[in-house]
């Protein structure tokens, strides 16, 4: 029986580090270096999208009554999310993208990596705008807390599950198949951050010095989140395989990957 299931693939095949070398004219290009066409394209196109409520609150052009989460949702189900998918179908093809969505609905591991995920980043983002000038107000906390807890609970399903699915799923995985997961979670963290910076223009007292705050603490944000959710992803593979299939799943994607590249 143990040879049985030591001779399955794995449940996820780990993703090409490039597609079809052959390929010409824009797809040649994200094909031989995946995620630096994705970092280039999702950045260009973040920063337009993010330059409308920018331009409006401003006064440049109508529209500053519209939230800003209108168009953080459009970043990620409309540029993040396609993209992710796209890149993957040109260097994985249609298998990829169905063992990308399948990642996306399979993460088994215990109750208490829940707990972090629903009460460990209200609480690093409670922190971080502690330790950057926020202050703290008790006045009906429990009723708070469970709003908050509410609207986390929308957000995960709305937004941060497919968010999460580009980062996690498909960027964060294929740094780790050269990297360590902590180099890869800081290295994911760039974009990540970089994506959001223009919403620090989103301020009456906008300076370069806050700009530079911002980005520090987007940063350190996005480098905490990563390296949680790096921390996560083993759990669950190894929750789903066991010690040695996680161990030989690892060093079968990094004895590949020697004169490959991921972006």
């Amino acid at each position: 029986m143990s040879s049985i299931s030591a001779a399955r693939p794995p449940l996820y095949s780990a993703p090409s580090p490039h597609g079809d070398l052959q390929l010409t004219g824009l797809r040649g290009w994200v094909s031989r270096r995946p995620l630096t066409a994705f970092v280039v394209i999702v950045l260009g196109l973040s920063w337009l999208l993010f330059a409308i409520p920018v331009l409006a609150f401003h006064g440049v052009i109508p529209g500053a009554s519209l939230p800003v989460e209108i168009f953080a949702l459009a970043s990620t189900l409309l540029i993040l999310l396609p993209m992710a998918l796209w890149v993957t179908s040109i260097t994985d093809g249609r298998p990829g993208v169905r063992a990308l969505f399948a990642r996306v609905f399979r993460w088994r591991f215990g109750i208490g990596w829940w707990l972090v995920v629903l009460f460990g980043l209200p609480a690093i983002a409670l922190g971080l705008g502690l330790i950057f000038g926020g202050s703290l107000h008790s006045a009906n906390l429990g009723l708070v807390l469970i709003k908050q807890l509410g609207s986390i609970l929308l957000a995960v399903v709305v937004i941060n599950l497919w968010e999460e699915t580009v980062w996690a799923g498909f960027f964060q995985i294929r740094l780790e198949a050269r990297f360590n997961f902590v180099v890869a979670a800081g290295l994911t963290a760039l974009p990540f951050a970089g994506v959001h910076v223009p919403l620090l223009l989103l301020d009456d007292q906008v300076s370069a010095f806050s700009v530079l705050i911002g980005i520090a603490g987007l940063l350190i944000l996005g480098i905490v989140v990563r390296l949680l959710m790096g921390v996560m992803m083993r759990a669950a593979y190894h929750h789903q395989r066991g010690p040695r299939w996680c161990s030989n799943h690892v060093r079968r994607r990094r004895a590949g990957c020697g004169t490959r590249r991921t972006g």
